[in-house]
């Protein structure tokens, strides 16, 4: 009991889970843009050239030396530990929770996995003023108005390429098809390629700290941009983002996937060829095949070992305090080990029920008894007397549909949703006790049927669409966060202890 009343005490002072433990979204997934076998290919165009010998001695040069065997994108990996975030007030870090332990993801763990240059970014004005707009599109790429990635390196295998072209061409490659990765065939960002008329410039610039704020702008809540979204809480926006079917992630999110290697050993031991540390250098093909790196399984396996996390206390960052956070890193100094339990999960936010309505109708159609605001247009006496019925007293008759609704339609909505959830835990019981122990990898395996299917790769795989080709017009507005609910239309989520729980 004293121990249960200590945890609930700790509970208080440490981050709230984003998600409950175990209650994590199932069937989404993450079209991860960067490609690391771009690396590869890059290394074969310039095998033997002084040009290769720059970009290794350079920022970039740490990205070469990377172990091939696991830069294999793991769209589930990247998910799974979305997934177990910490809701903090740092913007430029994030904390997860894997096996109820805490890992951090900032700019330092970013530097020490990339070796980039993780500076500030010069002052915006300073940078148009330095750059500006140039020829330097025209000289690289003739009379062409668009390019991408792998157009580039169809140049750079031209043995008649003027060998001037090499270098700024090898560098943008690297900036827009493996660090910045701002669209799905890898355009390239004219920005960029404006600032190649500076190579020394270009290749000293920030370029850590460019791709690292690209890559977190994406884990974390997206922007509000409609005024919808804008009266949300941020929370709100990160659940929705999470449950997405299928959604985006630009920047270098391998360098989350390698930190989690790094600190847990344990997922090592799950991929293939865990003791392969070739790198691009030595095995510039090594990452080119389509491979399914981890499965949920293996990641839900590795998180219930209690030895396969290797828990380290990182330096503080200075940036916006956090007190929990930094009450937590007091503890990870002191050696304390963490249990999941610690750990609260974040209340629900409070909308207004107007908003709440307008959610729900859009995403599903609700019985009868929710949508009050219809009735009232055309059977505006038999409402009243339904609402006089539920308590709400005489006086509800003088509610206009544009003021705030009272207790009446509240209860309608919380019976409504009580009704939702026990539904929803019958056909998720019934479900798994026709597929229990076998629903996940049936999952895992139609989504890679699926992506060959379709002509696409798997969301682990590594072969993008060459030649410049157009992303197809309705997955693009997918994953861009067009279509919500990666649950068969309803929130649900795997326990991999003790059976299911609707998702909080």
């Amino acid at each position: 009991m004293e121990d249960g009343e200590a945890s609930n005490n700790l509970s208080e002072k440490l981050p709230k889970r984003v998600l409950g433990d175990g209650c994590y979204p199932v069937g989404a997934r993450l079209n991860i843009y960067s490609k690391a076998n771009v690396i590869g290919l890059l290394v074969e165009a310039l095998k033997g050239t002084e040009d290769l010998e720059k970009l290794l001695h350079s920022q970039f040069g740490k990205l070469f030396h990377l172990p091939v065997a696991r830069c294999c994108n793991s769209a589930k990996l990247v998910h799974a530990l979305l997934s177990r975030q910490l809701v903090t007030t740092k913007k430029h870090e994030i904390w997860f929770l894997f096996g109820g332990q805490p890992l951090r993801y900032s700019i330092q763990e970013f530097k020490e996995i990339t070796g980039l240059n993780c500076n500030p970014e010069p002052d915006s004005t300073e940078e148009e003023e330095d750059v500006g707009k140039t020829g330097i599109w025209k000289d690289l790429f003739g009379r062409a108005t668009a390019m991408n990635v792998f157009d580039v390196l169809e140049m750079l295998k031209d043995p008649d390429l003027p060998r001037w072209k090499r270098l700024p061409l090898a560098l943008i490659v690297l900036v827009d098809g493996v660090l910045f990765c701002n669209s799905k065939n890898l355009a390239l960002t004219e920005k960029y390629v404006d600032m190649l008329t500076d190579l020394d410039r270009f290749m000293l610039y920030p370029w850590g700290r460019v791709s690292f704020n690209k890559t977190v702008s994406r884990f974390q809540a997206p922007k509000a941009i409609t005024d919808a979204e804008k009266r949300e809480n941020p929370l709100t926006r990160l659940h929705r983002q999470l449950k997405q079917k299928t959604s985006a992630c630009y920047g270098f999110s391998l360098s989350l996937q390698l930190m989690a290697l790094q600190s847990i050993p344990m997922l090592v031991s799950k991929i293939p060829q865990p003791d392969n540390l070739k790198t691009f250098v030595e095995d510039p093909e090594g990452c080119q095949n389509i491979i399914t790196l981890l499965h949920l399984g293996n990641i839900l396996a590795v998180e219930s070992d209690p030895l396969s996390f290797r828990l380290v206390s990182p330096k503080a960052l200075k940036n916006k305090k956090d007190a929990e956070v930094a009450f937590m890193q007091e503890l990870m100094a002191e050696g304390y080990k963490f249990t999941p339990s610690d750990f609260a999960v974040a209340p629900a936010p409070i909308v207004d029920l107007s908003d709440a309505e307008d959610e729900v109708t859009n995403e599903q159609e609700p019985e009868p008894s929710t949508r009050p605001k219809k009735k009232l247009k055309t059977h505006q006496t038999e409402k009243r007397k339904m609402q006089r019925k539920r308590g709400m007293g005489k006086n509800s008759s003088n509610l206009s549909e544009d003021e705030t609704p009272q207790s009446g339609q509240i209860e309608d909505l919380k019976k409504w949703i009580v009704s939702q959830n026990n539904l929803l835990l019958r056909k998720i019981k019934t479900e798994l006790d026709k597929r229990w122990g076998i629903y996940q990898q049936d999952e895992e395996d139609n989504d890679v049927h699926q992506s060959k299917e379709d002509g696409e790769p798997d969301d682990e795989g590594q072969n993008p669409k060459k030649g410049g080709q157009k992303p197809d017009e309705d997955e693009d507005e997918a994953e861009d966060g067009g279509e919500e609910g990666g649950y068969d239309g309803a929130q649900s989520s795997v326990r991999h202890d003790d059976g299911v729980h609707p998702q909080d």
